[in-house]
């Protein structure tokens, strides 16, 4: 957490100091990272799985078809 200073020793309209250290920053960027490869990781088994049902029912219907 950013250490910030009591609000009542601001002057009025004055913000306070939020600069972040840099290991905050590095957790920051270690998460994102983290997030966009279980993003990128969903999409692939959303497709994978997508493509695996595709194949399943078009072999389904084949055999259908074979059936008399």
């Amino acid at each position: 957490m950013p250490k910030v200073s009591s609000a009542k020793s601001l002057p009025l309209g004055e913000t306070p100091n939020l600069k972040r250290s840099s290991s905050e920053v590095k957790l920051d960027n270690a998460t994102d990272i983290a997030k966009r490869a279980s993003e990128e990781e969903r999409k692939r088994v959303k497709e994978k799985t997508e493509r695996l049902r595709k194949a399943r029912l078009d072999a389904e219907s084949k055999s259908k078809r074979r059936k008399p």
